[in-house]
């Protein structure tokens, strides 16, 4: 997918702005709370910036955008975010040494690295060489969804970028604009466990997860009203969906029966079913323990090797059935 995501035109056309006069930081760090979204953006800067016309998103016509559609643009540098787990000082090193070549095709060379917190130390000191002594008509754009794992010495020589997020309709209407026909509760569904993120509830409703979730919900529901008990549900939610996917809903679910008690009633959403069926079954400092537990469960399912995730996730229900009782 690449597209300019309307929520981001205001953001761009600002850069686009500072580009024409001249006045655009040659180091620029782009937040975004959605990792692909911000990927997506700072995409659509480098098509900006490399465009021989200077036409936001890139005029597509002239010959530094026909070779950035085919990825062959030497001017172009990038370090994806699924290349390698971690960058590490050798990756830092070439992009120093392609850096200091000069432009074969348009204006200006671009770099982009995508996840940059995967910079081990090393890498992120080697940088700080191209941060504090850049090389001419030269621009690094860094991409992140977690700053904060950045040096500081590394933020602080960059521009900061951060991206706004859509409203709540603004999000639902785009994502069923981009599925079409979409089921209206499906969709809503899908951006609530995306904790409000488009494309990643296209990529819940696309794989068939979001569907999914809701045979998930229906078995909790059961398992609420006794019907079920914890290793059935434990069996079928790990027969639909990963342990992520599990204990993302179950914290959703949890989360939702506790906002209406803890949060004036003007900031509240509608909560699901299951929410209110929590509601009706225990006390909010009950449901807030279960929330604890249940991030804690995650957290553990993703650190300890050699973990049993099926009889993990059964504990945890077991755990959880006992604290909501």
């Amino acid at each position: 997918m690449s597209e300019l995501l309307p929520w981001q035109s205001k953001s761009l056309s600002r850069l686009q702005a500072r580009i024409e006069g001249g006045a655009l930081s040659h180091a620029l760090l782009i937040e975004g709370r959605d990792a692909r979204s911000a990927e997506m953006f700072a995409g659509m800067l480098t098509k900006t910036l490399v465009c021989q016309q200077e036409v936001l998103g890139g005029c597509g016509e002239c010959r530094s955008c026909e070779l950035g559609l085919a990825e062959t643009n030497p001017d172009r540098w990038a370090i994806k975010r699924e290349d390698e787990a971690q960058i590490k000082v050798e990756s830092i090193r070439e992009l120093i040494e392609w850096s200091q070549k000069t432009t074969q095709i348009g204006r200006v060379k671009v770099a982009v690295i995508e996840g940059c917190e995967r910079m081990n130390r090393n890498a992120q000191n080697a940088l700080l060489k191209l941060l504090e002594e850049p090389t001419r008509e030269t621009y690094l754009i860094l991409v992140t969804a977690d700053p904060h794992r950045l040096l500081a010495t590394v933020r602080s020589r960059c521009e900061r970028v951060r991206l706004g997020q859509p409203s709540d309709e603004e999000a639902l209407n785009w994502v069923k604009r981009r599925l079409g026909d979409s089921d209206h509760h499906l969709a809503s569904e899908a951006l609530a466990f995306a904790h409000g993120e488009p494309l990643a509830a296209i990529e819940a409703i696309s794989n068939g997860l979001a569907e999914r979730l809701v045979e998930i919900d229906a078995a909790l529901c059961a398992w609420f009203e006794s019907e079920i008990s914890s290793l059935e549900l434990g069996r079928k939610a790990m027969d639909l969906a990963e342990p992520k996917d599990i204990y993302t809903l179950l914290a959703l679910r949890l989360r939702e029966s506790v906002r209406t008690e803890v949060r004036p009633a003007h900031e509240v959403k509608a909560s699901s079913g299951i929410a209110s069926q929590l509601q009706g079954k225990s006390s909010w400092q009950c449901r807030l323990e279960g929330l604890a537990l249940v991030e804690n469960a995650w957290s553990q399912s993703k650190t300890m090797t050699g973990l049993n995730q099926a009889l993990h996730l059964e504990a945890t229900l077991i755990n959880l059935e006992r604290v909501l009782s």
